[in-house]
Formats: structure tokens, C-alpha cells, sequence
């Protein structure tokens, strides 16, 4: 049976025109583990802060910032210490053609800044109890698909990345386990090394060398609350020969040395 999200404390909660809104609150300095939810959602931070990680990126959110979430993306979230209050937009059934409209906005995760008066909007209505908030809900959540479509298709037309720089990141995504090179990449691509480095660190914001170290980082976060397997296999496997490098990187990106991550699950 379909769970709603949001897993704090949950406030307002309302089903409007086929979308459901939900209020949730969360502690300072909490955390939610690896999970991941059966429907696309938007995340709006109304206040406090958090950060997302999900498999190939990690997403720092402040006040008025956007998240979209594809479906079944898997991702965990740490809160900061004010917590956080977020609203939580699900398109739960079609609704006049929307379901399809925002079909290509929950193809990847996005990031988005929200206009400040909206965000203060919609904590006001969240307050409201007359009978108009309701409606006054249901368009700013049509306002946020809007501006996230809207932003999301006009960064791809600017940013949009060549075929055999999407191939060569498709590879990586795929085979981040594998002994991967920038010149056997370079070589794959048809391109210069020095020249893929460069074009791959202007268009993903980030190394060739980060991306798969922040892609095996997360598959041993997962490899440790999914299975028994012994620690020093999972960090041999993930290509990190000195264990206690791999306790200290696995510290710096999840906040816990690895054994108490396990215990945490």
C-alpha cells in the first residue's frame, strides 16, 4: 500500500487536484537513512537547513531552496542543527494533463532556488485554517512545477552536454567499481584527456576522480545497512586498499566512521 512521504513530524496535510501537500517537520541534527520514495516529489525548505545525498551527488539546501526527486531515487538526509520544515509536493493521480507535463522534470534529481515570497507564502497558507487556504495551496504547488519546468528547461538548453560527454558520464555512473582511468575514458570518447577533464569539471561541477569517489562512497553506505558482508571487503571492493582511508573519507561524507553507521541503521 502507497505510504505518503515525509518521515519528521508531520503538520498540515492536504490532497488538492490530484496533488498532496505534506507539512513535515524534522529535529536538529537528525537524520533520515537510505530510503527512497514510490512516487516523484518536490521538497520545499521553509526553514532550517539540510543536505541531501544521493547516489552521484550531494544537494545542500538553505531556505527557499527546491529539491526535485525522481521516483525510487535513492538519497539520505541529514538535517542541520535549527532542523528543518519543508513542504513535501507529490503529484499523486493525473490531473488535466499534469502527470504527463511534468514527466521529464522527475528524470534526474534538480535543484532549484524558489522565490522568497513564495516560500513566505506558502508558510503563511501552511498557518491559514479559512477555507480559501486550500486553493491558495494548490496554486503555489502549481507555481513551484511551473518554475522548476521552466528552470529545468532552460539550463538544459544552456548546459546540455555533448553525446560523448554524456556517454563517458553514463560510464562512470554504471562502472564506478571498475579500475577507470581519464585517459582510457578520454580514449573511449574520442577526445584529448586533458581536454575531458576540463569540459567534465565545466558541465557536472566536479572531477572525473570526485564523482567516482562520491559514487563508491555511497555504494558502501549501502552495502553496509543492506548487507552482513565484512567491512574490509566492502572498502577493497570500492577500491580503497588503507582501511583507515576509506574510515576517514567514509567519516568526511556521512559524518560516521563506517562500523557506527552500521550499528545506526
Amino acid at each position: 500500500m502507497y505510504q505518503p512521504v515525509g518521515q519528521g513530524t508531520r503538520g498540515r496535510v492536504a490532497e488538492l487536484g490530484g496533488l498532496r501537500l505534506t507539512e513535515s517537520v524534522h529535529a536538529s541534527d537528525g537524520c533520515l537513512d537510505w530510503h527512497a520514495h514510490q512516487r516523484g516529489c518536490m521538497t520545499l525548505l521553509l526553514d532550517g537547513g539540510m543536505q541531501e545525498s544521493f547516489r552521484s551527488q550531494d544537494v545542500d539546501c538553505r531556505r527557499g531552496n527546491l529539491v526535485i526527486k525522481p521516483p525510487e531515487a535513492r538519497h539520505r538526509t541529514r538535517f542541520a542543527p535549527a532542523g528543518a520544515r519543508c513542504l513535501i509536493v507529490e503529484l499523486v493521480r493525473p490531473a488535466d494533463g499534469l502527470l504527463e507535463a511534468c514527466a521529464p522534470l522527475f528524470e534526474r534529481v534538480g535543484h532549484r532556488a524558489a522565490d522568497p515570497g513564495l516560500t513566505r507564502r506558502v508558510a503563511a497558507e501552511l498557518a491559514a485554517r479559512d477555507t480559501a487556504s486550500d486553493v491558495v495551496l494548490e496554486g503555489i504547488a502549481l507555481q513551484l512545477f511551473g518554475l522548476a519546468l521552466r528552470s529545468g528547461t532552460a539550463a538544459g538548453r544552456a548546459r546540455r552536454p555533448p553525446a560523448w560527454l554524456r556517454d563517458v558520464h553514463e560510464r562512470i555512473r554504471s562502472d564506478y567499481l571498475d579500475r577507470l582511468s581519464v585517459a582510457g575514458l578520454a580514449a573511449a570518447a574520442g577526445v584529448h584527456p586533458d581536454h575531458l577533464g576540463r569540459v567534465f569539471r565545466r558541465q557536472y561541477g566536479r572531477s572525473i576522480g570526485d564523482l567516482v569517489r562520491d559514487l563508491r562512497l555511497s555504494w558502501t553506505a549501502e552495502e553496509l545497512t543492506g548487507t552482513d558482508r565484512d567491512l574490509a571487503d566492502i572498502a577493497a571492493q570500492a577500491g580503497f586498499c588503507d582501511q583507515s582511508h576509506f574510515s576517514r573519507t567514509f567519516r568526511q561524507r556521512f559524518g560516521l566512521p563506517p562500523g557506527r553507521f552500521r550499528d545506526s541503521r
